[in-house]
């Protein structure tokens, strides 16, 4: 059995701007009224919950982080479910067609509820069959990675992100990783890469 573990954002989606709009939002109600750029919220993309609470509000205290991290994750998988996210050309189609000859995953280091968002608002769900993220395991993205592959009966799997930290944590895993370049980040070490989604399914055979 052999596998496709997708990263979720900037890989399947683009989610700056509604997260942005949210967690300006979240600010502004408790008095932070600094404006929050695009360019900021691409730079917390792919954190850990720790770390991304202290990128978005490094102004409260660290007792205070938590719970107002939770809050406003909490508010954005409601807006994203309701009012969704720039889909990037081709997700839908090109993970129907993965599924049909690998298991399609997706290893995010996301809050609870994020990916299930993804899901309902794409109705993607008749094409993922699993996901992981720290919030469900408590492990980084390589562990969940071998997690899936191991819950799953997975002999082969590849990674697909775009950022220096997914082609680490598929290295860490021991898997092959493809660089989605239309993403956020830059992975020079890349042996594959894919200027888009559309073009996984015929360089999929070349590599698992």
């Amino acid at each position: 059995m052999k596998a496709v573990i997708f990263d979720l954002d900037g890989t399947l989606w683009d989610a700056t701007e509604a997260l942005r709009a949210v967690w300006e939002r979240e600010l502004h109600r408790i008095g932070i009224m600094r404006p929050l750029t695009l360019q900021h919220m691409i730079g917390g993309m792919g954190l850990g919950p720790e770390a991304l609470a202290q990128h978005m509000a490094p102004e409260l205290k660290p007792e205070e982080r938590e719970p107002f991290f939770r809050h406003v994750t909490t508010v954005e998988c409601d807006f994203i479910v309701e009012y969704g996210a720039k889909l990037y050309p081709g997700l839908k189609e090109t993970l129907r067609t993965l599924a049909k000859d690998y298991r399609v995953m997706i290893a995010s280091n996301c809050v609870d509820g994020y990916i299930e968002a993804f899901l309902r608002y794409t109705g993607l769900d008749d094409a993922v069959c699993d996901f992981l993220h720290p919030g469900m395991t408590g492990l980084p993205k390589a562990d969940n990675i071998r997690l899936l592959m191991e819950r799953n009966g997975i002999e082969e799997a590849v990674m697909v992100g775009d950022t220096i930290l997914d082609y680490e944590a598929a290295c860490g895993a021991e898997v092959p990783f493809v660089f989605a370049a239309y993403g956020f980040g830059q992975v020079d070490e890349a042996k594959w890469r894919i200027d888009s989604l559309t073009q996984l399914p015929a360089l999929l055979p070349g590599i698992l």
